[in-house]
């Protein structure tokens, strides 16, 4: 991917990095970041990577590969509360109008800071979580009560090394 001269020094760094590990990446249509596809053990998805220049920040999106349908909603919405309780770093979000659900890490830092480790740091906390817990996700949308799918999944949330991370994929296609 060529770097768009015109773009933020962090958003250049974000796809310097990205280019570095031979992750197959597309820039985002505000030219603040990029979409990309990954394959974990548990699922693939996309998601998305963004520099906010204005506030300084690095966000890491991964998007639940399907709409939760209007019936399961609420029970998943209740998952996410019980996971976000659990979680140090990141968040899950559940937009209630469209169904979409999606795992977040923002780190605030300076541009001049923003390193390849960072956003490695950022990125694989991302796609670990979502791999981790996407199973639970999948089980409620259809129908498990959210209580017995988080319990379900208690063995798979062992701590997984920052240095054991699937190879991205650059296609769910």
């Amino acid at each position: 991917m060529v770097v768009d001269p015109h773009a933020s020094p962090g958003a250049q760094r974000i796809r310097r990095y990205f280019d570095e590990q031979d992750w197959p990446v597309s820039p985002v249509e505000s030219g603040a970041g990029v979409n990309w596809a990954f394959r974990g053990e548990n699922g693939e998805w996309y998601g998305q990577t963004w520099w906010l220049d204005d506030v300084e920040q690095l966000l890491v999106y991964s998007i639940c590969p399907l709409p939760i349908p209007e019936p399961s909603r609420a029970a998943v919405a209740e998952l996410v509360a019980l996971i976000n309780a659990e979680l140090v770093v990141g968040c899950w979000e559940c937009d209630a109008d469209t169904g979409q659900v999606r795992f977040r890490v923002g780190l605030s830092i300076a541009p001049a800071e923003l390193s390849d480790s960072a956003i490695d740091r950022a990125v694989r906390t991302n796609v670990l979580t979502t791999d981790r817990y996407l199973p639970a996700l999948i089980r409620v949308a259809a129908g498990v009560p959210a209580t017995a799918a988080l319990r379900d999944t208690a063995d798979t949330r062992a701590a997984v090394p920052l240095g054991h991370i699937p190879s991205p994929t650059g296609s769910l296609g």
